[in-house]
């Protein structure tokens, strides 16, 4: 149970400083239905992930991790990422540290490039004989995602005239057969996605149901896996998920509800595991919105783990220096000291 309310506390540490574990970013204002992306899904750098304001050209970060760090501790460089002028994320050095031979040299390079229909991604890992990851998009006329696919697998899209998504298909070297899933509108505020069965690895049915507001926002979405498994997630009109609740074998297995502020930042997590209150997180900001302390608590309401924050910013409101401290009890178990170099678009 420690081992796991640990790990738990550090996905809510990530989700309090970036304010998008919990934005189902596949959702897309009035779409039919949330869509897989691989760049999505693989967490594709943006310039919205590091909290910047103003034409951001550059950034440049340095890092020192020990117990404890002072202000003279060595700082190397942890990355570097580019934007260009329209704010879309053009590449990442990430660099070799500690390491006698390597400090200092890039050890994994990421670009993208983007052309009228398409949006294509490289990374390529020096530290394993120049290894390549590679994702592609590409869109309609329209700007509708037709066709994410990797090196394994790929997704297509089929829509109508009007738009709407008719069908999902998904290829892989795994599988035998494509999965399809068809898509179904039953009115302007309830569609379904329903898998169609082949003879493959994964030939369990399932059929998810999307709710929506009269604004075309997503309410509610359901996902079936058969009549005594379901997992429910409800969001709030500017798509960070409020409610998820996972039901198995007909009794509940996992729970959280989510609060955020006027801001949309998560301010409250509480987590129930069959029932039961397992842990609560609270996340505090300053009034440039990054987090000052989140503390998590256990269910008796003792304080299990509290990270505090410090900033420095520049004439834009970006921090250029952030001091973290990880406390369990009176233990200091982190001491961070990240600086950032951020150059602008004249």
């Amino acid at each position: 149970m420690k081992k796991y309310f640990l790990y738990s506390v550090l996905l809510i540490i990530t989700g309090c400083q970036t304010s998008s574990r919990y934005i189902d970013t596949n959702i897309e204002i009035n779409e039919n239905f949330p869509l897989q992306d691989f760049f999505k899904d693989n967490s594709i750098i943006d310039v919205t992930d590091f909290d910047t304001k103003g034409n951001v050209k550059q950034i440049i970060q340095y890092k020192a991790t020990a117990t404890p760090v002072t202000d003279s501790a060595k700082l190397n460089k942890d990355f570097e990422v580019f934007f260009d002028k329209k704010q879309r994320f053009i590449k990442r050095n990430i660099y070799h540290t500690g390491s006698y031979f390597f400090h200092g040299k890039v050890k994994t390079e990421q670009t993208v490039s983007y052309s009228a229909n398409k949006k294509k991604f490289i990374e390529k890992d020096f530290s394993k004989d120049s290894s390549e990851i590679i994702l592609l998009n590409v869109y309609n006329k329209k700007g509708k995602l037709i066709k994410t696919q990797n090196q394994q697998s790929s997704r297509s899209y089929l829509y109508d005239t009007k738009g709407r998504l008719l069908q999902e298909e998904i290829n892989s070297i795994n599988l035998k057969n494509p999965i399809t899933y068809k898509y179904h509108f039953i009115n302007p505020l309830h569609k379904t996605k329903e898998r169609v069965l082949t003879n493959n690895l994964i030939n369990t049915p399932q059929i998810e149901h999307f709710y929506y507001r009269k604004d075309g926002t997503l309410y509610k979405r359901i996902i079936a896996t058969s009549q005594i498994d379901s997992t429910l997630n409800i969001y709030n009109k500017k798509r960070s998920l409020e409610h998820f609740y996972k039901n198995t074998r007909g009794k509940p297995y996992r729970e959280s509800i989510y609060t955020y502020n006027d801001d949309n930042l998560l301010i409250k997590e509480e987590t129930y595991r069959r029932g039961k209150k397992i842990m609560t997180t609270i996340c505090n900001y300053d009034s440039n919105k990054n987090p000052i302390k989140i503390t998590s608590y256990s269910p008796q309401n003792k304080i299990e783990l509290e990270t505090s924050y410090s900033y420095k910013y520049d004439e834009y409101n970006n921090w250029t220096t952030q001091k973290m401290e990880r406390k369990s009890g009176e233990k200091t178990l982190l001491n961070t000291i990240v600086k950032r170099k951020i150059y602008y678009w004249k």
